[in-house]
């Protein structure tokens, strides 16, 4: 099984977890499913950075939930 897209929605800093978040969503052939990513960063971050490390959750969460999708 592969991962045909994965995108960010919600992005948002979490007062309380002290972290940036989102929602990732993951659209496959079993259809679309939708989890929680976390990334404690730099409130200053530049978006790219903010992005880049919460796709990486993203990335991270889809091996662990799909392990045989290739993202």
């Amino acid at each position: 099984m592969s991962i045909n897209c994965l995108s960010l929605h919600r992005v948002a800093y979490d007062t309380a977890a002290r972290a940036f978040c989102a929602e990732a969503q993951y659209v496959n052939a079993s259809g679309v499913q939708r989890r929680r990513v976390h990334w404690r960063g730099p409130f200053t971050a530049e978006f790219q950075r903010i992005a880049g490390g919460l796709q990486d959750a993203a990335s991270r969460l889809a091996q662990v939930d799909f392990p045989d999708a290739r993202v």
